[in-house]
């Protein structure tokens, strides 16, 4: 069949007589004329493609020529085998030759003397790839091996880091004693260079002049470095950002205009462009806190707390860079000890505040690596743990763990219960007024908090000495609390079904009258005269009787002296 094919008209760059060399040198020596031309057309198509593509990779590698990798990822986009032995990074030359009327192209190779090859050494084989552990720190101490960096001492590096300035030579100034000690400059003057002759008493004026011109350029390079490594970068603002702040700041401080301070409070939970003043804003809330924490200012205190939250509901902001600072700052004015200049403050109030946005932090900012919410509730359980924190730091901790959600109340409070019942029966059993009113303030956060709580867990029967068999002090008020709970979720659920049960009766006589109605409707007689028929004996057709009523529902006794509700059909729901 091949030997009918028109090949005639077939341009291939490679010729039959290639294909015929290539054929013979492989020992295949019976192809005649048109299978060689149809080998010929096949393989300058395929060496087409390959050469297009690897001239894509070419292109692509923003290179004009194709090289020898270019070909090997071209014959791999074809799924063949790359061509090993011609990878070269440098350009190849060929030459050509002409003789027999047929032209050849060829590399000359260097002629290589045997004897030399196998006179030459060998060349040193490479060692091993190899690893090898050792430790960094072993319980928190560095060990002296050539793998780890010299220690340094804590002291040193305070007193590179803070007391710069002071300690370093005039010369050298604003530069690190560890920058030194790399340039090898420690100890010397680098701003000084004199020129000293054996034997002799002065210098020349030549000398002189030229290590005047020394010292000046020394001294600017150590102006250059000194500004290069300056330890603070002050933060700019532009005029209308630096009134904005005093107007913020001045508002949120205002305790007379309170129309004027909601405004600045919304401004800094809704406007989206506070990012760049988040550090003075920062700065601002965290040195006020310190400053009036110590001076007991109350109403700057819940100013600034005000504030915090703010920016935290600012869902534009990201204060994950400024938690480090906001977190001690909300925690003092949560766990403070004295927070008002008088007992008689409500520093309760600052408190809640604080531990909602403590809440609120650990909400937004804890994740598997921080950790945030665990480290503070152990922060609040050591207060609680400690015997000799007093009444407003407990009240602080207890409501910041409250805050925290139901579930650390129930694994971390609740069983704390009953040592702060005997705590608080203590404090009221004192003679002093101030404590009594704490004690009172503490066990109705207690009640309020752990009373729902307590109806979800604890089974009857709700006996007074159950209770304080296993709460303590606090027992029987909570007791009553959850006696009350239940009696007012039984009242609702009886008001509920009572309310049901009419609406059924109501329903079922509106739908027994429509039914009577559609009956009556439907037996009428119709328009046509009819004989008339005396009146006593007119009766309804037996075919078509009217349909017996339903029976009405039973009625129950609904007085309240005798519930007939059980309490299995209270709702969780009606307990709030």
């Amino acid at each position: 069949m091949a030997s009918n094919l028109d090949l005639d008209g077939i341009d291939a760059d490679i010729s039959a007589d290639s294909i015929r060399a290539v054929a013979d040198s492989l020992g295949i020596s019976r192809l005649d004329d048109s299978a060689l031309r149809a080998l010929a057309e096949d393989v300058s198509f395929r060496l087409k493609q390959i050469v297009q593509e690897s001239s894509k990779f070419a292109r692509h590698s923003k290179r004009r020529k194709v090289t020898t990798d270019d070909f090997d990822r071209a014959l791999q986009q074809f799924n063949l085998e790359p061509i090993y032995g011609f990878k070269s990074g440098e350009f190849m030359p060929f030459r050509g030759a002409i003789g027999g009327g047929r032209e050849v192209h060829f590399l000359d190779d260097k002629e290589i003397e045997l004897s030399d090859v196998i006179s030459t050494p060998l060349p040193r084989l490479p060692s091993d790839l190899s690893l090898r552990a050792h430790w960094l720190a072993v319980e928190g101490v560095q060990p002296a091996i050539p793998e780890n960096p010299p220690p340094v001492s804590v002291e040193k590096l305070k007193e590179e880091s803070v007391n710069r300035p002071q300690n370093l030579k005039p010369s050298s100034r604003g530069v690190p004693p560890s920058l030194l000690s790399a340039l090898g400059l420690t100890g010397t003057a680098v701003g000084t260079t004199t020129t000293t002759t054996k034997g002799a008493k002065e210098t020349s004026e030549k000398d002189a002049k030229a290590d005047a011109k020394k010292g000046e350029k020394q001294k600017k390079e150590d102006e250059l470095l000194e500004e290069k490594f300056k330890e603070y970068v002050a933060h700019e603002m532009s005029g209308e950002q630096q009134l904005y702040y005093r107007e913020i700041t001045a508002a949120c401080l205002a305790s007379g205009d309170t129309r004027k301070t909601s405004e600045a409070l919304q401004s800094l939970s809704l406007d989206p462009g506070l990012n760049q003043m988040l550090p003075k804003f920062t700065e601002f809330i965290c040195e006020g806190i310190k400053q009036y924490v110590i001076q007991k200012k109350l109403t700057s205190l819940v100013a600034l707390v005000k504030m915090i939250k703010a920016l935290l509901s600012n869902k534009n902001l990201n204060l994950e860079k400024y938690i480090h600072k906001l977190l001690p700052a909300v925690l003092s004015t949560v766990v403070g000890k004295q927070l008002c200049a008088r007992p008689d403050e409500n520093h309760w109030s600052l408190r809640e505040l604080g531990a909602q946005a403590l809440a609120q932090i650990c909400k937004s900012f804890t994740t598997t690596s921080t950790a945030l919410q665990s480290r503070v509730t152990k922060l609040l359980s050591k207060i609680l743990a400690d015997d000799s924190s007093s009444l407003p730091q407990r009240y602080g901790a207890m409501v910041g763990l409250c805050e925290l959600g139901t579930d650390v109340c129930k694994n971390v409070l609740l069983p704390q219960l009953p040592h702060e019942g005997e705590l608080l029966r203590k404090a009221q059993n004192s003679n002093s007024e101030p404590e009594k009113t704490m004690s009172i303030t503490i066990q109705k956060l207690l009640q309020n908090h752990l009373g729902p709580i307590i109806v979800t867990l604890q089974g009857p029967p709700d006996v007074p000495d159950v209770y304080r068999a296993e709460y303590g002090f606090l027992g029987p008020n909570l007791c009553n609390y959850v006696s009350t709970k239940l009696r007012a979720a039984h009242t609702k659920t009886q008001q509920r079904l009572q309310l049901q049960k009419k609406a059924g009766i109501c329903n079922w006589q509106t739908s027994l009258s429509e039914q009577v109605k559609q009956e009556k409707q439907k037996h009428a007689p119709s328009q046509q005269p009819q004989p008339k028929q005396p009146t006593a004996t007119a009766t309804q057709p037996k075919s078509n009787p009217l349909p017996s009523l339903p029976p009405p529902p039973p009625r129950t006794n609904t007085s309240p002296s005798k519930p007939t509700v059980p309490l299995s059909t209270i709702n969780i729901s009606d307990l709030n």
